[in-house]
């Protein structure tokens, strides 16, 4: 089966800053799996040049995932990517537009 138009994908490769995905407008689940151990990265969202770490909440915490992490959803018309502090694998991150 090919894969869905709507999916967008990030692969780790090692420390610091990912390549980014440019979402359409709309809403995502974003989730994020490791290949084997799982290491440390926060999910970073700008404009494509200029990121800052993604918080839960407005005034709330990094979005900082250390194991397989359930869903969460992201706007999109928006630039993401990850900051990886301890690669001990790869990280797929996975964005699915959900409407």
């Amino acid at each position: 089966m090919a894969a869905s138009s709507n999916l967008t994908v990030i692969t780790t490769a090692g420390t610091g800053a990912s390549a980014h995905v440019v979402l359409p407008k709309g809403e995502y689940a974003c989730s994020v799996v490791w290949a084997g151990t799982p290491g440390d990265l926060d999910i970073q969202v700008g404009d494509g040049t200029t990121f800052a770490d993604l918080l839960d909440a407005p005034n709330g915490s990094v979005v900082n995932v250390i194991a397989n992490s359930s869903p969460c959803i992201v706007a999109g018309g928006m630039s993401y990517r990850v900051d990886v502090t301890t690669h001990t694998s790869v990280a797929t991150v996975t964005f699915h537009r959900v409407t």
